[in-house]
């Protein structure tokens, strides 16, 4: 009789990387204060030709992607741009960011089906019937991939959030409804993409996580930044059209989202927001790097308009706010950053890692 095989450990949502839109050349030739506070890490072009990447790996398993468009994508009016799905963002902002599913083991074997697919299932079942007042949902994964620089193929899998739409349902951009907009479904439904951003997308490997996010490799050598950062301590997701008051200061766009953050995280979220962690625990060689980061909801002010810094323009679709935890006391408390055009500024907050 055959011993019995333990079940395969669970995976929970972890922060898997921030997506950063800037120019085309600052991929090859980043301007010295962007270089200053990170090291980056050859990305690569993805499959559908449009976008290239380079990256910042972080200590704790997660990362930044700094993204560009090629110019091929914005020939000819940038048609090919503005069909993507962040093709109307503007340059120097973040904005997206990515949740993953990632358990012990995962990265043996070749990869040939997407990983924890059952468990993403939960998930989309969990935010449909929290968030169905608002509409929310998340779609089926849809494959993507890249070559390494190294000829080494990537395959992965998004799954982006979108919104049942009637009519030209409420809190629906034009931008975002006309990109990529899924059409009707067997029950006659209708469904726009939600701004991106205001709700995390998922990517869930094919292949091996550690081919995609090498941030063990060489000892971790690629993850020493001249700024300590370690890990990202706070994802502040500022909510298009969420101003609205009630009798606990939410409005109604920030309530919906918070019910489908709640379903996202199995845990109802206060004001602090929802703990996340990374594929490394935020732990490195058994030493604790920084506690888990924080996902938080937040109101748009009536200033922050298209060219705000920190981030994203927050305008009809909201913004994101990165704060950077460090292990370099001399960077704590310091904000790092620069102007990217007239218009546009990425600065990012620092704060302890392990506060003494």
């Amino acid at each position: 009789m055959a011993p019995p095989t333990s079940p395969a450990p669970k995976a929970t949502p972890l922060l898997d990387h921030v997506v950063i839109l800037v120019p085309h050349a600052f991929l090859a030739s980043p301007p010295a204060w962007l270089r200053a506070p990170f090291r980056f890490a050859p990305g690569g072009r993805h499959a559908d030709g449009r976008t290239e990447n380079a990256l910042v790996l972080l200590a704790d398993g997660s990362y930044l992607e700094f993204i560009a468009f090629v110019p091929a994508a914005s020939a000819g009016g940038g048609s090919s741009r503005h069909e993507h799905r962040w093709g109307r963002k503007a340059e120097g902002t973040v904005i997206d960011w990515a949740l993953t599913l990632h358990a012990p083991g995962d990265d043996d074997g070749s990869g040939d089906e997407i990983r924890h697919g059952a468990e993403f299932r939960d998930i989309q079942d969990r935010v449909g019937k929290a968030a169905a007042d608002a509409g929310f949902a998340y779609g089926d994964p849809v494959r993507g991939g890249r070559l390494r620089p190294d000829g080494a193929e990537l395959r992965w899998a998004v799954a982006s959030a979108r919104r049942r739409r009637e009519g030209k349902g409420e809190g629906h951009t034009d931008a975002a409804a006309s990109a990529s907009t899924p059409g009707p479904e067997p029950d006659g439904a209708s469904w726009a993409p939600v701004e991106p951003g205001q709700l995390p997308f998922w990517c869930l490997d094919e292949t091996p996580r550690r081919l995609r996010v090498p941030f063990e490799e060489d000892g971790g050598d690629k993850t020493r930044h001249p700024t300590g950062i370690v890990g990202v301590a706070e994802v502040e997701v500022v909510v298009a059209g969420g101003g609205g008051g009630d009798g606990d200061g939410l409005g109604k766009e920030k309530e919906a989202l918070a019910a489908a953050y709640d379903a996202v995280f199995g845990e109802k979220g206060g004001r602090d927001g929802w703990e996340v962690e990374t594929v490394a625990g935020g732990r490195k060689a058994g030493r604790l790097l920084h506690p888990p980061g924080r996902i938080v909801l937040s109101a748009a002010r009536a200033q922050e308009g298209g060219g705000s810094g920190d981030g994203a323009g927050a305008g009809a679709g909201g913004s994101i706010k990165i704060t950077f935890y460090t292990d370099d006391e001399n960077w704590v408390g310091k904000t790092i950053g620069g102007k990217v055009d007239g218009e546009h500024t990425l600065e990012f907050k620092l704060v302890a890692a392990t506060p003494k």
